[in-house]
């Protein structure tokens, strides 16, 4: 689904599904609950143009159009998903460094990860769906990974919602792990999962990275002629003695 592109109203009516896994229809005479478990995949460019943050082409777009855009998807169900990411293009023509995990080894890390989470709830249910009493009974945290979460939350401007998110995720990362107890690398990796630009530091940054290179280059000529003038002017009216020995 290309977030953007879908009315927003739509998209909110999703809020219920995704929280649930049922959808209610109601009408005059009766209400009928179905099952609607689904994954949601949703994609954006990070700007109308598409080139923000792109090293080959220039951004046209201004931070308003930017933060207008962005506002398509509205906080509510953006508190929805379980995983922000944020990608960057990738060149074809390099070598890629990185190792590559086989299929096969990440089907049995999952498999051990679901056959734990089957053994901890005594039933074939994941940590996304399973309630929070149980979540929270089951995933036990210390005092200082309590205290690590507020200040995250705080500092990130965190919802309850994406807190319960990111509870969630630090219990399936320490599954697939093979991790008994959840360690701090895990709520630093979660927390980092569910992380997104937010509030006036974004905008702050849009406004950053929108500058283009000639426009940077203007901006350094005139800073330049500004302080030679302001020595030149200095130098006239307020002239420095020279002591000579």
């Amino acid at each position: 689904m290309k977030s953007p592109s879908s009315h927003k109203k739509t998209l909110d009516m999703l809020r219920q599904p995704l929280e649930s896994g049922s959808v209610t229809i109601s009408r005059a005479h009766s209400t009928v609950n179905y099952p609607a478990s689904f994954i949601l995949i949703g994609a954006m460019n990070p700007c109308p143009c598409g080139y923000l943050h792109s090293f080959t082409n220039y951004c046209t777009c201004t931070p308003k159009q930017i933060t207008a855009y962005h506002n398509r998807l509205s906080g509510p169900i953006r508190d929805r998903f379980d995983i922000h990411l944020s990608l960057k293009p990738v060149d074809l023509q390099r070598e890629q460094q990185t190792e590559k995990e086989d299929s096969e080894v990440v089907r049995k890390r999952i498999s051990e990860a679901r056959e734990r989470q089957h053994d901890r709830y005594g039933e074939q249910i994941c940590n996304g769906r399973v309630t929070y009493d149980r979540l929270l009974k089951n995933s036990s945290l210390s005092h200082s990974q309590h205290q690590l979460i507020r200040q995250l939350s705080s500092k990130n401007h965190l919802s309850n919602r994406a807190l319960i998110k990111i509870l969630r995720l630090d219990r399936t990362i320490a599954d697939l792990g093979l991790s008994e107890e959840i360690l701090d690398e895990h709520i630093w990796e979660g927390v980092k999962l569910q992380r997104r630009g937010q509030g006036s530091d974004q905008s702050l940054f849009l406004m950053m990275v929108t500058v283009t290179p000639r426009d940077l280059s203007k901006v350094l000529g005139c800073f330049l002629l500004f302080v030679g003038g302001l020595l030149f002017f200095s130098s006239v009216f307020f002239p420095i003695p020279f002591i000579f020995s």
